[in-house]
């Protein structure tokens, strides 16, 4: 089965049962929005296996998602099903066509083929296998009805499907390693949305049935991948805001160097001869002179940062020596280009080390970046 991409009319779902009540008088003039295209039985009855998709996609249609699933046979693990909600169903398309071969005494299985349409205009193609055992047995899907849907790792630590949010693991900020394929119903979807002062994403709703994954991915789940994402001009200015908020972090926590931060010391040196250094050092403190000043650019995984001015941060610290103490003031730069940014559901701002676009791992610590 394949999903291919047509034009197709604009019918909404579930306007039929509208249709009906204009009155006889109009009907030479209507045009259905279900076109149940489906050759009839002798008894002039849709073939039970075409009824049965018509039913389970009346019930996606009519937000029932509890009978949708009931008919699908399918109830997919929690961790798969955030966005088999009613909340999660976007009801702006319509069903254009349901074929099927008409029962007859020779078949246990059928293809049914469907063509829906989004509000936007776009058309989709999908197939639904059906079987039974005995002839005179009731069709079942086989397979569930539903579509596989799989996020790539993204600057984005969130999945969303029309509006519903599902936030990453607590364990999973860069990656979407470890989260699960999500289940679909059939219709039309928009993954992800804008987020004011940070991103502009198309309103643009895809149109999905179940039977092409190979067209979507090669096989298995199809793929979301929001990369590289949609920035506005304004992004640059929030994520200053996030990488200067960092930097005074790092400052106050008065240590030489901090895992995830953009600058420290390797050493507290000797200014009398920068071929010593003290072992024993106290009061060490951080002062930031300067600020660098990043761009944002989209990666492939988080907000890369690049920057357009370099920072610079000031070491101050008593040396500690069995002759007495000394003072010591080192400047070290402010690396921006060491950092990448995450967005998280609601446009929060997560600033991390670059280290984690390079690791599979999610559970690594970040690297000490010692500038001086």
């Amino acid at each position: 089965m394949q999903i291919v991409l047509v034009d197709g009319p604009d019918r909404r779902l579930g306007a039929h049962r509208r249709l009906w009540t204009v009155g006889v008088w109009c009907l030479a003039f209507v045009i259905p929005v279900w076109l149940w295209t489906t050759p009839p039985s002798d008894d002039g009855e849709q073939p039970a296996s075409a009824a049965l998709v018509r039913s389970y996609l009346e019930a996606i249609g009519d937000g029932d998602v509890d009978r949708a699933l009931d008919l699908a046979g399918s109830h997919p693990p929690d961790d798969g099903a955030a966005f088999l909600t009613s909340a999660a169903l976007d009801r702006d398309w319509v069903v254009n066509s349901v074929v099927s071969e008409p029962d007859d005494d020779v078949y246990t299985d059928t293809t049914v083929e469907v063509v829906i349409t989004t509000g936007g205009g776009v058309s989709a193609t999908g197939g639904f296998d059906l079987t039974r055992d005995d002839l005179d047995d009731e069709w079942t899907f086989t397979d569930p009805p539903l579509v596989e849907v799989s996020f790539a790792r993204s600057p984005l630590w969130y999945v969303e499907v029309n509006g519903v949010v599902a936030p990453f693991p607590a364990d999973a900020d860069a990656t979407t390693s470890d989260l699960p394929d999500f289940y679909l119903l059939p219709g039309a979807y928009r993954f992800y949305g804008d987020v004011p002062g940070l991103l502009d994403f198309p309103d643009t709703a895809v149109p999905l049935l179940p039977g092409a994954d190979e067209v979507l991915n090669g096989g298995g789940a199809m793929t979301v991948d929001p990369s590289p994402l949609p920035l506005v001009p304004e992004a640059t200015e929030r994520v200053q805001v996030a990488v200067d908020a960092l930097v005074d972090d790092c400052a106050a926590a008065g240590v030489k160097s901090l895992a995830g931060c953009p600058f420290g010391a390797r050493l507290v040196l000797d200014p009398r001869d920068d071929d010593y250094y003290f072992p024993v050092y106290r009061d060490l403190e951080w002062k930031v002179t300067k600020y660098p000043v990043i761009a944002a650019v989209p990666g492939d995984h988080s907000v890369e940062l690049t920057f357009r001015a370099p920072g610079n941060a000031e070491l101050s610290a008593i040396g500690v020596e069995d002759e007495g103490e000394v003072a010591v003031t080192m400047s070290c730069p402010i690396a921006p280009e060491l950092l990448d940014v995450g967005i998280l559901a609601g446009g929060e701002l997560r600033v991390i080390s670059s280290w984690v676009r390079f690791s599979e791992e999610i559970d690594r610590d970040p690297m000490l970046w010692e500038t001086c």
